[in-house]
């Protein structure tokens, strides 16, 4: 098996520099130095960063995920919600109230008429549940990708760049929060 870059930390010391602390995160390695800390990430875009310690100004564990997912399942769960209540609370076959039968000639054509409406608006309050729990099924598939794209990530942050976020995968990261914050303090 091909050395890693990980296993030869050694080679990218300054002269003078020495290693402190190394914390495995997954698949990622933190190695804390005398002057810095080199965050080996295989798994990101970029592989290897480094920050001098006085720049780092914590370390946390954050969750992240894809929020725009939630957006895009507010619209048909707004929508579902509103057609299933309003199916449900709303009777629109009822609005026309008893229809008597009156005799008399013609009468029968706004008899079909009026019994048309009348199965359209009983028809209507079915379609309105229907329609608003389809919706609510649409809106179910990007929260479940939401939650799907929810992992624990341990963030240095770094005063004047960009924080190094890496992925936490089974270990407890508060602990390994605390061991990365314990080596990174200055002596």
């Amino acid at each position: 098996m091909a050395a890693t870059w990980t296993d030869r930390t050694e080679d990218l010391l300054y002269d003078g520099e020495s290693v402190r602390e190394r914390v495995p995160v997954g698949t990622a390695r933190l190695v804390v130095t005398s002057h810095r800390l080199l965050a080996f990430t295989p798994d990101d875009e970029p592989r290897f960063r480094q920050v001098d310690r006085p720049n780092v100004t914590g370390v946390a564990v954050e969750t992240s995920a894809r929020t725009d997912l939630l957006r895009t399942a507010a619209r048909p769960a707004l929508w579902g919600l509103v057609l299933l209540v309003g199916g449900l609370l709303i009777s629109f076959d009822s609005l026309l109230g008893p229809v008597s039968t009156p005799s008399g000639v013609g009468v029968g054509g706004i008899l079909s008429i009026v019994q048309t409406i009348t199965t359209g608006l009983s028809l209507l309050d079915d379609a309105m549940r229907v329609l608003g729990s389809l919706l609510l099924l649409v809106a179910l598939v990007p929260v479940l990708g939401w939650l799907r794209s929810r992992e624990r990530q341990l963030v240095v942050a770094v005063s004047g760049g960009d924080d190094v976020r890496v992925a936490v995968d089974g270990e407890d990261p508060e602990s390994v929060a605390a061991a990365l914050t314990a080596a990174l303090r200055p002596d």
